[in-house]
């Protein structure tokens, strides 16, 4: 996957919500859903959620006056 901030290498990383908990520990029962990418170069970090919100909100652009 290539990045499109940076047109750097992107590689397949753990989502971050799996992380985030000190508390979680997975067991053998636990599935690892959903897939994340991280640029190499520019550290961009992409997963289900932030494509989905990007897809979702409409884009503005600010006009400067």
């Amino acid at each position: 996957m290539i990045c499109v901030r940076c047109q750097g290498f992107m590689i397949g990383v753990p989502p971050l919500y799996l992380l985030s908990s000190d508390s979680y520990s997975p067991s053998g029962s636990d599935q690892l859903e959903g897939e994340a990418w991280q640029c190499v170069n520019c550290g961009e970090y992409l997963d289900e959620v932030i494509l989905a919100n990007r897809a979702s909100r409409p884009w503005r652009v600010a006009v400067m006056a």
